[in-house]
């Protein structure tokens, strides 16, 4: 956490030039649960299913020189998952299915790298988040009070930019605990596509 402000704050004076940019999409969401106790947790994995959701955001793209790059951001993004349960009556099978969508306030820190090719600009980056959970939309019994209120993790992104726009790809790897008062742990999974759009280069 701190080292995302010290990194905010301290960049304007190392970088080169600066821009400020938009961008916003789709999220298909899920989480990977993990136990050393329950020996039906490959099963539960196995119920549980991507949802979808939106995310916008804003951020600043720092030049350090002609490649590299270091990119703050901030996005509220809705997360969650979906549950397909099978019930067993009668003899019968009834399937019925839970979701919960988790709203973050997230702030990544991307390290970029960007090659040009012809009238395009190729970009990887990768970097960590933190994330703060503002509120829980649920079909369940997940509460605001018994989620973790703060994650963090890993993200990955590649796109292109031809030039003010942007498309793009992150996949955020969560690496903390969602359920800390169950033995079964819970994180993060988020495959985003995303438009940008640069206001300034």
């Amino acid at each position: 956490m701190k080292f995302l402000f010290i990194l905010c704050f301290l960049i304007p004076s190392i970088s080169f030039s600066q821009s400020f940019g938009i961008r916003g999409g789709y999220n298909l969401s899920t989480v990977r649960w993990v136990s050393d106790h329950d020996p039906n947790i490959d099963k539960l994995n196995s119920d549980i299913t991507h949802k979808g959701g939106f995310q916008i955001g804003g951020n600043v793209d720092f030049k350090l020189s002609k490649i590299l790059s270091i990119e703050p951001g901030l996005n509220f993004s809705a997360k969650g998952y979906k549950i397909n349960h099978t019930v067993e009556l009668n003899g019968m099978s009834f399937e019925n299915t839970s979701k919960s969508t988790i709203y973050y306030l997230d702030i990544p820190a991307y390290f970029k790298a960007t090659i040009r090719v012809g009238e395009v600009q190729l970009f990887g980056a990768t970097g960590p988040y933190f994330g703060i959970a503002l509120d829980i939309d649920g079909e369940n019994a997940l509460t605001i009070e018994s989620h973790n209120r703060y994650d963090f993790g890993a993200s990955f992104a590649v796109g292109a930019e031809l030039g003010r726009f942007e498309i793009g790809a992150f996949y955020d790897v969560g690496l903390k605990n969602n359920n800390p008062m169950t033995i079964i742990k819970s994180y993060n999974r988020s495959l985003k596509f995303s438009l940008g759009y640069r206001l300034g280069k």
